[in-house]
């Protein structure tokens, strides 16, 4: 007797723990139509954002190079560079749907990023690190790739086209 409980109990233990992992199964992603991340609506419209938005961020590169040479036009030519830089947006975005007050604040977090980014690719260009400039242009890869998911998602959410 005093040998069945303790059986009993390692039997109903071990039973259980064989059969939690079915208590807990999913389904796996692909399993189901509309799983699929590309399947999802906008998905596909903010990789088309991303893309338009990387073009705008190659052509700034590319300007930025040669203004930063010297620092007082750089300093005296940030309005103009600003100005430049909201109309490419809303060229991407849309003037309209930029005015609106629900993207003021992903476009606040999206200029703090780019902009910490930009300084260290061009530190890193400065000092020749070849490293610390490929993450860097990684990084900035992928805040452009969130910020036009982010901005896609909105966009959708508001129901503008």
């Amino acid at each position: 007797m005093k040998k069945w409980l303790p059986l009993t109990l390692f039997a109903a233990l071990a039973t259980s723990i064989g059969f939690t992992p079915m208590g807990y199964a999913q389904p796996r992603p692909g399993d189901h139509p509309g799983d699929h991340p590309a399947d999802r609506p906008g998905a596909l419209a903010a990789a088309d954002y991303a893309a338009r938005l990387q073009k705008v961020e190659d052509g700034l590169r590319a300007k930025r190079a040669e203004l930063r040479r010297d620092q007082k036009a750089w300093d005296a030519g940030r309005a103009a560079r600003e100005a430049e830089h909201r109309r490419q947006l809303e060229g991407v975005w849309g003037a309209a749907f930029l005015a609106r007050p629900e993207c003021h604040a992903e476009l606040d977090l999206d200029a703090e990023r780019i902009a910490r980014i930009n300084r260290i690719i061009d530190i890193a260009e400065d000092t020749h690190n070849a490293a610390l400039l490929a993450h860097a242009q990684r990084v900035l890869g992928r805040e452009l790739a969130r910020h036009a998911r982010v901005m896609a998602e909105l966009r959708a959410r508001l129901g503008i086209q």
